[in-house]
């Protein structure tokens, strides 16, 4: 496996140039006379707060979890809560006892493709590194999410 590397720096150039699709749509929004401009934009917004947030949150568990596989364990976990809540929240029709059974398939679909993939495809080192388990379960999570609201 090759030497760690370090993390990427983003300057604020490169944030404004990521910006810059999302501002060319609201200004097309805006000539088209659509007026859905500022829903463009105060979406933008909301995404870049949440994203800042999310950043703060995830740099300790990043720095704990390359020693610590427990502290990525208990993330991991906390995700799959999260989760099953967000796709009972999200179904048209809802039974009473539905959250076991929606935290159970989250949980056997996240676990079990999530250890493929660390242990079979991508093999990081260590096994449990944050870097790589917790953006995989995140989208694995998403789409679990959005399978079980469409069901």
């Amino acid at each position: 496996m090759p030497e760690k590397e370090s993390l990427i720096e983003v300057s604020e150039i490169q944030l404004l140039l990521a910006a810059a699709p999302l501002a060319a749509i609201a200004i097309f929004s805006w000539q088209l006379e659509l007026e859905i401009e500022s829903l463009i934009l105060l979406g933008g917004i909301r995404a870049f707060v949440q994203l800042l947030i999310l950043g703060y949150i995830l740099t300790p568990i990043f720095n704990l979890g390359v020693e610590s596989w427990w502290v990525v364990v208990v993330y991991v976990i906390f995700m799959v809560l999260l989760a099953a809540f967000e796709s009972i929240a999200r179904c048209k029709y809802y039974f009473r006892g539905m959250f076991p059974y929606v935290l159970l398939s989250q949980s056997i679909n996240v676990v079990a493709v999530l250890l493929f993939i660390v242990f079979i495809i991508l093999k990081p080192s260590p096994r449990w590194d944050p870097q790589y388990v917790i953006p995989i379960a995140g989208m694995l999570m998403g789409n679990s999410i959005n399978g079980i609201s469409l069901s």
